[in-house]
């Protein structure tokens, strides 16, 4: 197993019709989701065929329409590497923290990089 490569460790989808995804996700995926309170507004968690996966109001994320909805969150275990490999291929970055950033694909969709813990 390479060791040097991102894991995917959350799925997050934001939605203007919440309720209506969480709908849609327990049916077609048979998961359970559980309602979060959190920002004012209810959040719902789940596993997604082991993965975590989290739905939230766009309204919270402010994800654009001309954006994507659906984000990835992915561990690393070196992420300064993976930040100088992303913006190599064409990636932009757009947030970054001691331990998390926020890059955008050429499409401008963001990808979640977390360092490993």
């Amino acid at each position: 197993m390479d060791t040097t490569r991102p894991k995917l460790v959350q799925i997050t989808l934001t939605a203007e019709h919440v309720v209506e995804m969480v709908q849609l996700y327990s049916a077609v995926f048979a998961i359970q989701l559980e309602p979060v309170a959190a920002y004012g507004t209810t959040l719902y968690r789940g596993l997604l065929h082991g993965t975590p996966l989290l739905i939230c109001p766009n309204s919270i994320a402010g994800v654009e329409a001309q954006q994507n909805r659906h984000q990835f969150t992915y561990s690393v275990a070196n992420l300064a590497t993976l930040i100088r490999q992303a913006e190599a291929a064409g990636g932009q970055l757009i947030q970054h923290a001691a331990d998390a950033a926020t890059l955008l694909d050429p499409d401008g969709n963001t990808l979640v990089f977390q360092q490993e813990r």
